[in-house]
Parts: C-alpha cells; sequence; structure tokens
C-alpha cells in the first residue's frame, strides 16, 4: 500500500481496503487459468514453459503485466480529485492482482523460489525477463551446442553400434539443418555427415576406410560408384561384423595353443630324477627293508646321534 493511501475510506475517496476494491481486483483476473502449466526444468523446456505461460496470462487477462506494457500505477500525493484518485485505487488494486496471480503462478511452477527471488520477487515482468535470460537459448546459441555435442563425434570402436550412433547422428544432422530452413547456404551438406562419420570410426577400421575410398565416390568427385549415408553405415556394420568374427577366430586358436602346448608338456617323461633302487646295494643289506636313499651306512645325515655301525659295515 502506498504511504499516502489511507487504510480505510475518508470520505469518499476509496482505500485498499474497501470491499469494493477488492472485489473489482479480483474480478480482474482469474488463477484457474495457470492450473495446468507445465514444471519449469530450465533450459530444456523452456520455451513450452514460457509459451504455456503466456497463453494462460491472455486467458487470465494479465498478458500485460507479464509483458510489462502494464506497470504499476503511480503513487498518490492526496493532490488528486477524488475522481483521480478513486481510480487510482482501482487501476492499482486491480494490477497488484493481476501481478501476483502471475508470480504465484511461475512460483508453483519451480522447485524453489531462487530464481524468482533473484530476479524479481515483487515483479512478474522482471522476474518472466530474469528467467528467460537465464533459460532461453537463442538460435545461434542452439546452432553452437547441437554443433559441437552432437555433429562432433567420438570415435567409434568396435565395442560401439554404427547404427545406433548413424541414427543419433542423422537426428542431429536433420536438426542443425531444420534451423536453418530459411538459409540454404548455411545447411550441412550429406557429404559432411558422411565425412564426419567415417572420420570417428577408430583405428580397427583404417585399413578397411582406405580401400573404401578407392573403390566408392564417398568425397563428390564422380569417382566411382557413389554411397548414400545410410548406405555407408551398411558397409561399415558390415564390417563390424567380420572384424569381430575375425577377433573371435584370432582369440579361439590363441586359447587352442595355449591347451595344446600344455599338452605336450605334460606328455613327456621327467628324466632328470633316477628312479630309486628297489632294495639297498650294501651287500649284507639286501634283506633289509630299506634301500639306498633311506640306508643309514650310505647317508651319514640320516644316522640319529647314538647310531653305530655294525660288525659288517
Amino acid at each position: 500500500m502506498d504511504a499516502t493511501s489511507p487504510a480505510r475510506r475518508v470520505g469518499d475517496r476509496l482505500a485498499h481496503s474497501d470491499i469494493s476494491v477488492q472485489r473489482i481486483a479480483q474480478a480482474s483476473c482469474s488463477h484457474d487459468h495457470y492450473n495446468d502449466l507445465p514444471k519449469l526444468q530450465g533450459e530444456a523446456n523452456w520455451q513450452e514453459w514460457s509459451d504455456a505461460l503466456q497463453d494462460a496470462a491472455l486467458m487470465a487477462g494479465t498478458e500485460a503485466v507479464l509483458s510489462g506494457e502494464s506497470t504499476h500505477p503511480p503513487a498518490l500525493d492526496g493532490k488528486q480529485s477524488t475522481a483521480e484518485w478513486n481510480d487510482n485505487i482501482k487501476r492499482t488494486a486491480v494490477w497488484r492482482r493481476r501481478n501476483e496471480s502471475l508470480l504465484k503462478a511461475m512460483r508453483d511452477t519451480m522447485e524453489s523460489d531462487a530464481d524468482i527471488d533473484m530476479f524479481g520477487s515483487l515483479n512478474a515482468h522482471k522476474a518472466y525477463i530474469g528467467l528467460k535470460s537465464r533459460y532461453y537459448v537463442s538460435d545461434n546459441q542452439k546452432v553452437i551446442n547441437l554443433y559441437n555435442d552432437e555433429l562432433m563425434l567420438a570415435e567409434i570402436d568396435l565395442e560401439d553400434s554404427p547404427k545406433e550412433i548413424a541414427d543419433d547422428f542423422q537426428a542431429a544432422f536433420d536438426q542443425y539443418n531444420h534451423l536453418f530452413d530459411h538459409n540454404e547456404l548455411q545447411r550441412l551438406p550429406e557429404i559432411f555427415l558422411k565425412l564426419e562419420f567415417l572420420n570417428s570410426l577408430g583405428i580397427v577400421y583404417a585399413d578397411w576406410v582406405r580401400t573404401l575410398l578407392k573403390e566408392h565416390d564417398v568425397l563428390g568427385l564422380n569417382q566411382g560408384p557413389t554411397l548414400t549415408f545410410d548406405e555407408l553405415v551398411d558397409l561399415v556394420i558390415v564390417e563390424r561384423g567380420r572384424l569381430l568374427q575375425a577377433q573371435k577366430d584370432a582369440s579361439a586358436y590363441a586359447s587352442a595353443s595355449r591347451q595344446s602346448t600344455k599338452r605336450n608338456i605334460s606328455q613327456v617323461e621327467d628324466v632328470s630324477q633316477p628312479e630309486p633302487r628297489a632294495v639297498c646295494s650294501v651287500a649284507h643289506h639286501q634283506n633289509a627293508k630299506h634301500n639306498n636313499q633311506t640306508c643309514r651306512t650310505q647317508n651319514p645325515r640320516l644316522r640319529p646321534r647314538k647310531w653305530q655301525a655294525s660288525l659288517q659295515d
């Protein structure tokens, strides 16, 4: 409420607290039109959210406040006539009602009030402009983001699916060119699509790519049969299958070779150690139960402390 605006009616001059003024303000807009607004998720759906908010504001009668065309009426200084005073009170009440309705609608679509408070917690138009400055991505920025994020492919290895990557790449290519429907010169040619895809193939495809460029007109030089992007992708898929099979065969051969080597080693007789004799070679030990390796006479290290040789030894 303005400092010069009385809390209650003075004579014929209205106040913001008058029931008649509040009824006028309440009837000036309908908040129900904001009930179906989507949640604002930042850049991802700014345009959808903004369009929905503007449509709802149009139906609710608050579009002029949102656009900034309608601003808060000037403060009263008491010098106005009664008619001017009352008109100002009514217009101020209506503007405030519409402004508050818009602010509430915006707050209800956000996870927190942080953005609203930062850009204009008391003015719906300023809050909207602030949100737009943060989340609206211009067409030029979209082009830059799309080119850097989607049209500059990472290296494609055998583990990657050429078909899936090609589908995403084609979609980004089409989206990029759609941004330049109005300017043919800025649209990317299909040759870009093919060259960027080939350049992204990993080193395992290097020999195949060199052969492909010799046998097909990928560069548009009118030398050899031409290839569309879809045909190129089909050839890459076939080559990937061949490389994977070759890799699998090489792995199986290496595994079989290792198994064969193990079998050959296990079949070689160990001749480094002679078979121990069945009986002791000492003449009078022939009937003993030990052999040369366990004979105490022949192996002093096996003798206990008080061991003594026999007379025959």
